[in-house]
């Protein structure tokens, strides 16, 4: 049931912002610019003890481009959460880390990069 929810929102996402999404602790989204762009957190379910995740260019040139900033929004309560911190792990991959998910539901996580390039990964936070 935790899976097809998950497809579900991946679905919905895939309409609103026009990347591929599944599921399986790893989400996908294309951002503006069209790059591949992925999302995997150390669990295949996210509930409010994530603390980390992990983001990476998967479909970019040779020169990578910094993640600038990944902010944690939940839209139906139009709210957000405490500063993540960025850590480079690789030239195309960044450690998120301090996630607090305040509370379970549907949540964002808005990607900024430093060429002005965005996207966001929407997924369910369940409870423990």
């Amino acid at each position: 049931m935790i899976k097809s929810k998950m497809f579900q929102i991946g679905a919905l996402c895939c309409l609103l912002f026009g990347g591929a999404q599944a599921f399986a602790g790893t989400l996908t989204a294309t951002s503006q610019q069209g790059r591949i762009l992925t999302l995997t957190f150390p669990t295949d379910s996210v509930t409010e003890t994530t603390a980390t995740a992990t983001f990476c260019l998967t479909d970019t040139p040779a020169a990578a481009v910094a993640l600038k900033s990944a902010k944690l929004w939940m839209p139906e309560h139009g709210h957000g959460s405490s500063p993540t911190t960025l850590t480079p792990m690789t030239s195309h991959c960044t450690e998120i880390s301090n996630i607090n998910f305040v509370m379970t539901g549907q949540w964002e996580i808005r990607i900024k990069l430093a060429d002005a390039d965005s996207a966001s990964f929407i997924f369910e936070v369940l409870g423990q």
